[in-house]
């Protein structure tokens, strides 16, 4: 019987977008943080309980590598971290098949509360992005 593995990359992109107003100028530093509002980039980043190593446990012990995948697989995952911790729009950017996006979207939403990001001392919805490798042996 073949094994599969899961590797997950320790490391991760926040995606940045700029955006610039053609006739306003506008202080940053003098707006509050809406709740409405996802947020790219943020003054403290979302954290999985006990750091990203226990996010790799976690998803490594409850992920079940779907039937059919003969390769390694490499997929990006993104989601929003929301105020209150809990996770939400679990995407992959790219859809290998073989129901590895439903594997993700269960797994992940059996996640524990993270700790939210902060923009200017208050939890804000924050879009988080990880890579992750699927290794067939």
């Amino acid at each position: 019987m073949k094994k599969a593995f899961i590797v997950f990359a320790l490391t991760f992109n926040l995606l940045s977008i700029e955006s610039k107003a053609q006739t306003t100028t506008v202080n940053a530093n003098q707006l509050e943080p809406s709740i409405d509002d996802v947020y790219d980039v943020v003054e403290q980043s979302p954290e999985f309980p006990g750091g990203i190593n226990k996010f790799g446990q976690f998803v490594y012990t409850n992920f079940r590598f779907p039937e059919g995948i003969t390769e390694n697989i490499r997929i990006n995952v993104t989601f929003v971290v929301e105020r209150d911790g809990t996770l939400s729009n679990i995407k992959l950017l790219k859809d290998p098949g073989y129901g590895v996006a439903d594997e993700v979207v269960r797994v992940l939403s059996k996640s524990p509360k993270w700790k939210p990001g902060y923009q200017k001392g208050k939890p804000v919805k924050t879009l988080y992005h990880f890579p992750v490798t699927l290794r067939f042996e």
